[in-house]
């Protein structure tokens, strides 16, 4: 039966790297779920309770790091609320677009909100690119954090 649940442990991890690329899908919560899978179904080890600890702090750290960036750069940028939100949305919307509706879906979110709410072309680009730039400042951070988590993980089942 523990072989099912590693694989169910194992599942979820790599869906939570996967998921560090995708909006929608919270990616350090993926990988902190398949290592408490692996560690409650594997009580005798070889999980430590430290390394699981150790990714709940990374969990929140990414998590944190996400959504700190990308309001902390819009608002040092000028950037509405609307602008957030619309960007938010952009980006679900370009799920459905590829890779580069991901890229191109918040930009167009972010710019369509600047421009309602008032700022002439040349200031809306400058506080859509000046966010765009925290938010992917952020999402890199969140997905070393991610790859730390999985690399921790697979160190400590692996070792």
């Amino acid at each position: 039966m523990s072989e099912i649940w590693s694989i169910v442990a194992w599942f979820l991890v790599v869906a939570g790297l996967l998921g560090t690329l995708l909006p929608l899908i919270p990616g350090g919560p993926l990988i902190l779920a398949g290592a408490a899978v692996y560690y409650v179904s594997h009580p005798d080890g070889p999980l430590s309770l430290l390394t699981l600890v150790g990714l709940i702090v990374l969990a929140v750290v990414g998590f944190v790091i996400d959504w700190v960036s990308t309001f902390v750069s819009a608002k040092w940028f000028g950037a509405a609320k609307l602008s957030i939100w619309l960007g938010v949305i952009g980006g679900i919307v370009g799920i459905f677009f590829g890779p580069l509706g991901i890229l191109v879906g918040p930009l167009i979110g972010v710019l369509g909100g600047e421009l309602i709410s008032g700022k002439k072309a040349k200031e809306a680009m400058k506080s859509t690119i000046g966010t765009l730039l925290g938010a992917g400042g952020g999402f890199v951070m969140k997905a070393l954090v991610s790859l730390a988590m999985v690399v921790w993980f697979a160190w400590d089942v692996w070792s």
